[in-house]
């Protein structure tokens, strides 16, 4: 685990150390910049300042732009970079929470969707049985039949679970080794000198 994390940390100094080394000619455009760099192409406008009318395929000579503004630009950049990433994390979990939450609202008033709906109550000796309005005499007969049943069912299956009991088993007998082949020599030999 040490080594796997001694590479990388290696291949990210050299992806850092390779990041700030940009060759920079003044004959590159802005989206090459931008994809040598890693900056956006709408970052490094805003960052130079340059009119949105303007191409990104325009080179850095035409827009009077030096290589020591772009490396500059580029420091900037990634000594910001981590406030920008934590930025962008901090309003996804925000988004991703705020959308849990509104869920977790519309789940909590399922129940009330229920309670509009037109119900009719019938009691019984077991007790009160709620169902929609249309719920005819034998739809109650058949619900408090199965529960009936149920209930005996359940009570039966606990009867059965109190006395059932595991039969005493000796292991060797079971496994057919009360035989032993010493044991069968030795009987072998007390039969012989009995007689």
């Amino acid at each position: 685990m040490r080594k796997i994390f001694l590479i990388l940390l290696v291949f990210y100094a050299i992806f850092m150390v390779a990041a700030e080394n940009i060759n920079l000619t003044n004959d590159m455009s802005l989206l090459e910049v931008s994809k040598k760099s890693a900056i956006p192409i709408k970052k490094l406008r805003i960052m130079l300042k340059i009119d949105q009318n303007i191409d990104n395929t325009t080179s850095l000579q035409k827009l009077n732009i030096s290589n020591k503004k772009i490396a500059d630009l580029i420091k900037q950049f990634n000594s910001d970079k981590n406030s920008y990433l934590g930025g962008i994390a901090i309003v996804g979990m925000l988004i991703v929470f705020a959308s849990l939450a509104i869920v977790a609202l519309i789940i909590g008033r399922l129940k009330i969707i229920q309670r509009w709906e037109n119900r009719k109550t019938v009691k019984t000796t077991i007790g009160e049985m709620t169902g929609p309005s249309n719920m005819s005499a034998n739809d109650v007969v058949a619900a408090i039949t199965a529960i009936y049943l149920h209930e005996m069912e359940a009570d039966k299956q606990n009867k059965l679970l109190l006395t059932w009991k595991r039969r005493p088993l000796e292991m060797w007998s079971a496994a057919n080794k009360v035989n032993l082949p010493n044991r069968i020599y030795f009987n072998n030999r007390n039969n012989r000198q009995e007689s």
